[in-house]
């Protein structure tokens, strides 16, 4: 067990971020999938059923359609693979194991094989059968005996087999089992953009609340994010306009919510990829929500301080930093609909060294606790400067690189329509 759960860092790291993608893997080979559940539902990891877990796994590795069984017939099981004849079929055994999408994935390879254990090479309840196989296949999936007997006659006669890595499942059989399940999951949540600050305080500040949210299913990721910036844009209501003047104590408790925000922020991605709930949808609602708040936060603490020194040319200073914090994020998502392929704002290409080191001064997450640091020592007014200048040099850099970018793609568009003609 403690292979699945504690793989080095480095190759954890580039294995999280390769399977935890915004949707479902292309399979080379249309496969549909059945999932043997537990007699009952009665055991949960993480907020589901060790079956459906095991449904949601097959969906996201590119199964075509997805069977869960608990007393079918093997006629009736043989025909509903019949359906589609011309499929693979993989069946997994979920009766008593949390499974992941590395299980899957090691099998579509084409033709038939299974998968084993990397320890002792015994049979980890996933098969997959060609087309010609797959009825066969279907009717062994009435109970893991069955399954495992049909997979030990396979390989016998030389079906080749795969041994899973350290993401691929987890025994849930007894309660400490479940609970060393949920790390195993916990595990998976970590990504390769992490930086030491989000690995050191964030994550261990939203783990808890993650833990408090994913067994209330109603709550999807997206409905979380929504709800992290509803709660982060009441902090900068606060900062702005709590009180006939603003204080130190609005200062401070917004700024507090907005550190908290910060932290929360990072449950909907856990809860997605803990539950296999992560959307294209989901990632640019994240990550406009995040941008939004950037964009409140140096509108509202202008607010604040305009609102202590009533000055025309301070306001013009708010309204030019609440422009500028605009275009710089809009810079942003204008290359990632036009270029991107994620609505994730980290993924934005920067290739100035000084510009990239700069960058991890200007995370949310640097700037969120830098700024309940300065407004708790009362240096609000210092603050604000920091951050109308960092929405000038940031919008000053992002905008120049976009216009750079789109006049070299309209020049090589010239000159490919030069070379066609």
């Amino acid at each position: 067990m403690s292979s699945e759960r504690s793989p080095r860092w480095p190759t954890f790291l580039l294995e999280i971020d390769r399977l935890t993608k915004y949707e479902a893997v292309v399979s080379p080979v249309p496969f549909d999938a059945i999932v043997i559940a537990p007699a009952s539902d009665d055991v949960k990891v993480c907020g589901l059923t060790l079956a459906e877990r095991a449904r949601r796994v097959a969906l996201k590795a590119g199964a075509v359609r997805v069977h869960v069984t608990r007393a079918d017939t093997p006629d009736q099981l043989a025909a509903w693979a019949a359906a589609q004849p011309d499929h693979e079929l993989v069946v997994l055994d979920a009766t008593d194991h949390v499974v992941h999408v590395p299980l899957v994935q090691i099998l579509r390879v084409g033709g038939d094989n299974l998968a084993i254990s990397p320890t002792d090479g015994s049979f980890a309840g996933a098969i997959v059968a060609a087309p010609e196989q797959r009825l066969d296949l279907a009717r062994a999936a009435t109970s893991p005996a069955a399954l495992a007997t049909l997979a030990q006659a396979w390989r016998t006669r030389g079906v080749p087999t795969h041994a899973y890595g350290d993401l691929a499942r987890a025994p849930a059989r007894t309660s400490a089992e479940q609970r060393a399940a949920v790390h195993f999951l916990f595990g998976l949540i970590r990504k390769a953009q992490d930086t030491w600050l989000v690995r050191t305080i964030n994550r261990k500040v939203s783990y808890p609340f993650t833990r408090l949210l994913l067994p209330i299913t109603a709550l999807t990721p997206n409905i979380i994010s929504i709800c992290v910036f509803i709660f982060g844009a009441i902090g900068c209501f606060i900062i702005a306009f709590a009180g006939a003047t603003p204080t130190y104590e609005a200062t401070v408790i917004g700024a507090s919510m907005l550190l908290f925000a910060g932290y929360l922020d990072g449950c909907d991605g856990e809860v997605a990829r803990i539950r296999l709930e992560s959307s294209k949808l989901g990632a640019w609602i994240d990550t406009i929500a995040d941008e939004l708040t950037t964009i409140l936060s140096v509108t509202c603490f202008g607010i604040h301080v305009y609102r202590k020194y009533p000055y025309p040319w301070l306001l013009a200073i708010v309204v030019i930093a609440a422009v500028l914090s605009t275009v710089a994020v809009g810079s942003i998502y204008y290359y990632l609909l036009t270029s991107g392929t994620t609505g994730n704002s980290q993924d934005y290409p920067v290739t100035n060294p000084i510009v990239k080191f700069l960058g991890y001064f200007i995370r949310r997450e640097v700037i969120n606790l830098a700024t309940f640091i300065i407004c708790l020592v009362g240096g609000v007014d210092i603050l604000y400067i920091g951050l109308a200048l960092g929405a000038l040099v940031s919008s000053s850099i992002l905008l120049t690189q976009q216009l750079i970018r789109g006049a070299q793609k309209r020049r090589a568009t010239h000159l490919d329509a030069a070379a066609s003609s």
